[in-house]
């Protein structure tokens, strides 16, 4: 039996969608320290005539980190590549946290920041 993990870890699915509407589907092992949700909601706060202060909750704000700090699979870092080209090429990039909940997904806005892709010392480039 699967294990479904509310939070997206063991197993997510990036979709890539061109302009055609043809798909590309890339779907990701989790055999690294994987995916993790964050959400924030955004509200704003009203004081009315009495004085008392209401809440009013707009959105709420989903992020996904994906994180792998020790190793990466070959693959995944490839298909990682592929979903940045994507970006760059300005296609629709949606993320399924877990493919045992399909219902669930979300349009991706990669986030500008540095990365680094590099052999680690203690592998030498060698297959593990």
């Amino acid at each position: 039996m699967a294990k479904k993990y509310v939070n997206g870890y063991d197993r997510f699915r990036i979709t890539i969608i061109d302009s055609s509407n043809n798909q590309t589907v890339y779907d990701f092992t989790a055999k690294y320290q994987a995916l993790t949700e964050y959400y924030e909601k955004i509200s704003i706060e009203q004081r009315d005539i009495s004085g008392l202060v209401k809440k009013k909750i707009k959105y709420v704000d989903h992020e996904f980190r994906i994180s792998y700090p020790d190793a990466i699979e070959k693959d995944d870092l490839l298909k990682f590549k592929q979903v940045e080209n994507a970006e760059i090429e300005g296609k629709q990039i949606l993320l399924t946290p877990h493919i045992d909940y399909p219902w669930r997904f979300f349009d991706v806005v990669i986030i500008d920041e540095r990365r680094e892709i590099g052999l680690m010392s203690h592998f030498r480039g060698n297959e593990r």
